[in-house]
């Protein structure tokens, strides 16, 4: 059954979307543990407080199955594989742009976009990026957790931040901010904010 997104936040809330990049690290996570947070991928193993975990790739969920059974928040996906897994909210999968159909999202080649456009039919009115670094780190680490792959293929940044493009252009269409907490990222398309200054003045959440 596919899964029709509610809109649950009103336009004046800032959700935080923790991406896979290894800058991540260099945060104090601490800061928006009431804060509202979507986890893309591996995010989960940081705890409950974060909110919504979304993955795209069915491999992935097949690795870590067992674990997100663990996980008290919402589990979120736009593949089609995991339709029939009631505790997986499965949604529709478009392919491009930023979607305003409550049962599809846009998949824009990589799951961080897809969190980004799960954000917004949330109805968040300001996303603040974490690890979004779009390029390997110190080390040539390519995420922040320690499944990183050693030798990572760079060469599906160009193409992740090409697909962000008409993200961008949509969100703007929208009156939909969205900031990146990494100066140093390499995704051009977003305002560059200060990640301690933003979470420490950041609302808390109400959770349920």
């Amino acid at each position: 059954m596919k899964w029709n997104i509610p809109k649950i936040w009103s336009r004046d809330t800032t959700v935080f979307i923790i991406g896979g990049g290894p800058s991540i690290n260099d945060l104090d996570l601490s800061l928006i543990h009431d804060k509202f947070v979507i986890g893309v991928n591996d995010a989960y193993q940081f705890g409950d407080w974060v909110d919504f975990t979304f993955f795209g790739d069915y491999p992935w969920f097949q690795k870590h199955q067992k674990a997100l059974c663990n996980y008290r928040g919402l589990v979120c996906s736009s593949n089609a594989k995991t339709e029939n897994i009631p505790w997986v909210r499965t949604s529709r999968r478009i392919r491009d742009g930023l979607s305003q159909k409550p049962d599809a999202l846009a998949w824009c080649g990589n799951s961080g976009a897809s969190a980004v456009n799960l954000a917004t039919l949330l109805g968040a009115g300001t996303i603040v990026l974490l690890g979004f670094d779009m390029k390997v780190g110190k080390d040539r680490q390519a995420n922040w957790h320690p499944s990183f792959n050693p030798s990572p293929n760079t060469d599906v940044y160009p193409r992740f931040i090409r697909n962000f493009k008409n993200l961008s252009i949509e969100a703007e269409k929208l009156n939909i901010k969205i900031l990146n907490a990494n100066p140093d990222s390499a995704l051009p398309y977003f305002e560059f904010c200060d990640y301690n200054t933003i979470a420490k003045n950041t609302k808390s959440g109400i959770r349920g």
